[in-house]
């Protein structure tokens, strides 16, 4: 096999010429007087002639190897320019990606990076100087979370300005956390997240709560919650404040209870089928409310006045000949009837009313306070009515009967006669004991126990 490989060229055929490997341009011209060649000079007349023929011959074919040579290095020459080129293209492809994906890090990092604020020169400083709310009171409004009004009081504030200096050198803690490449990390702060001192809503005072809720408002308006909330929040607490009912004694702590326990549901609910308009106050669930505050508080006292035997607790019935002795009152009875806590023994007997003994007239005889028949005690302490469903009436500390709503009521309207005397005036309001009809007293409930 010659010197020579397949080109990337064509021979004469149209078939791919061999491609040199060597340079023509080195080679020389084979000495054909030699012995190697004697056979082929042969085949001419003589030795002179075939020389020369052989040499014509060798050149020839050395003269289209150069060609060849050259037309072979420029192919290679531009194959090798062109590779360059799709490799340079290609590195400066690798480069602006690379730059790109840098450049975009850095802006990222550089969004994370805590900045300072512009200020205004021009202006002059405050004349007065807010008190700034915890830090876990502004991380729960910029989530727009529900917090408790407690942090936004003065004390809940004070607190506040405590924490913020002490908490500098308190490390008692760890939190996770990221640093601005997203990797998790480890932070030290202070040992307590929230308010050491917190308190629900329910137990704020009057005072706190106002303040509270004014502070609250102007907070979110800072945390940017939209406007539609800001107004329905700040109309609630409005409604809330001017309710008539702050005119009643314990007023003030019902509205508190309704206002905690209707803003918890409303941000709750927020975004669901069972969201609602907080800036309407329901009337029926507050009188609810209002019933349910009074009870804690006629089960207090009952509970600071337990005197008797369990055995002599109203919730439960007895009658005469299941009794082991005879009840009796441990105090006097009162001498003016109206105020008494139950009639009198005189007053049941002929004529008289049946609303307590069950020894005398006929039908049941029904407590004022439990609505149920038993022997007349000293005082009725029932927390309950007879069939163990909450008591809505009880004694107040002079002994007067009064209603959930802390209204005395009239106890002569209670029994089987009723009363003839107005319906107005205070401890004369004529309204059932048991379930607040005006159209008849206890003796007449349908919730009355009947023997």
């Amino acid at each position: 096999m010659s010197t020579a490989q397949l080109s990337t060229g064509t021979g004469n055929a149209g078939t791919p010429a061999m491609r040199l490997l060597i340079d023509p341009n080195l080679e020389t011209c084979p000495d054909f007087s030699s012995d190697e060649y004697q056979d082929i000079r042969k085949a001419f007349s003589d030795d002179a002639t075939a020389i020369t023929a052989l040499t014509i011959g060798w050149t020839k074919t050395n003269d289209k190897r150069k060609l060849q040579w050259s037309a072979q290095a420029a192919e290679d020459e531009a194959a090798r320019q062109e590779a360059e080129s799709l490799r340079q293209e290609a590195e400066a492809r690798a480069a602006a990606e690379a730059q790109k994906i840098a450049d975009e890090e850095r802006a990222e990092a550089e969004k994370k990076k805590p900045k300072l604020g512009d200020f205004n020169a021009d202006n002059a400083p405050p004349s007065f100087v807010e008190a700034r709310i915890s830090a876990f009171a502004q991380r729960k409004l910029e989530k727009m979370e529900y917090v408790v009004l407690w942090p936004f009081t003065p004390t809940g504030l004070q607190e506040a300005a405590s924490t913020a200096i002490s908490s500098v050198e308190d490390t008692s803690s760890f939190r996770l956390g990221t640093d601005t490449n997203d990797q998790l990390t480890i932070h030290s702060g202070p040992s307590s997240a929230t308010h050491k001192n917190m308190k629900p809503d329910e137990e704020l005072s009057w005072h706190d709560f106002e303040l509270g809720h004014n502070r609250f408002i102007k907070e979110i308006i800072r945390a940017h919650w939209s406007k539609l909330h800001v107004d329905a929040l700040t109309q609630f607490f409005y409604l809330i404040d001017t309710h008539t009912l702050r005119e009643q004694k314990h007023g003030e702590k019902i509205l508190i209870i309704y206002a905690a326990r209707y803003r918890l549901d409303w941000h709750r609910t927020l975004g669901t089928e069972q969201s609602f308009n907080i800036a309407r106050i329901n009337e029926t669930m507050l009188h609810k409310i209002a019933d349910e505050y009074f009870y804690k508080i006629r089960a207090n006292e009952a509970d600071r006045c337990d005197f008797l035997p369990s055995f002599f607790l109203c919730a439960r019935s007895y009658n005469s000949t299941t009794l082991p002795f005879a009840m009796v009152r441990s105090e006097p009875a009162s001498h003016n009837s109206r105020y008494a806590p139950y009639p009198s023994a005189a007053e049941s007997q002929g004529n008289g009313s049946s609303f307590f003994r069950p020894s005398v007239a006929k039908g049941s005889v029904v407590c004022a306070i439990c609505l149920g028949s038993h022997e007349n005690l000293s005082k009725c302490r029932s927390k309950a009515l007879w069939n163990g469903s909450p008591a809505r009436c009880y004694r107040d500390q002079s002994g007067k009967l009064t209603n959930s709503r802390g209204v005395n009521i009239c106890l002569e309207f209670q029994r089987a006669k009723g009363c003839q005397g107005s319906r107005s005036g205070p401890r004369h309001t004529h309204e059932c004991s048991g379930c607040g009809s005006p159209n008849h007293g206890a003796s007449g409930c349908p919730s009355r126990q009947k023997l």
